[in-house]
Formats: C-alpha cells, structure tokens, sequence
C-alpha cells in the first residue's frame, strides 16, 4: 500500500504476523475503507499520525466499534 499511497507503515515485527493471509478488494476503496477491512480479519489497529500509519496489536479489552483513527481522503485504485 505504501507505493500506492503517500503514507509509510511502521510496525514492530514480533507484534505483527506477516505470514497472515487477508483477503482485500481494493479497487476504488480508500484507505481508510481497506484498513478497516484489514482490522476486522487480523489482531491489528491503524493509527495515523502525519504521514505515517503505525500498525498496532488490538488490545485484550473491549474493542471501540471503530477500529482506526485515520482520515478518510485517500483512494487507491
């Protein structure tokens, strides 16, 4: 998504699975949109902070019914 966009994506390897398998149609979708889907299949939440979106385990806890906090402008096509 990096080459796609103009945002870079940070994460801790041993906090992400990398070998895990989702399943996103993208065309037309932004971002925002995709991210979301990715959150709903994986452990993981998005945070955006300028041009960087740090990948996040979900904690333990009850989750918020929105799992990003992540402006909505950008779409991928």
């Amino acid at each position: 998504m990096e080459s796609k966009t103009d945002f870079k994506f940070t994460y801790t390897d041993n906090l992400v699975d990398l070998s895990q398998a989702i399943t996103v149609v993208e065309n037309n979708k932004s971002l925002y949109d995709i991210l979301v889907m990715v959150s709903m299949q994986t452990q993981l939440n998005f945070v955006q902070v300028n041009e960087n979106i740090h990948v996040k385990a979900k904690k333990k806890k009850t989750q918020k019914i929105n799992p990003l906090k992540l402006s909505k402008k950008q779409t991928l096509m």
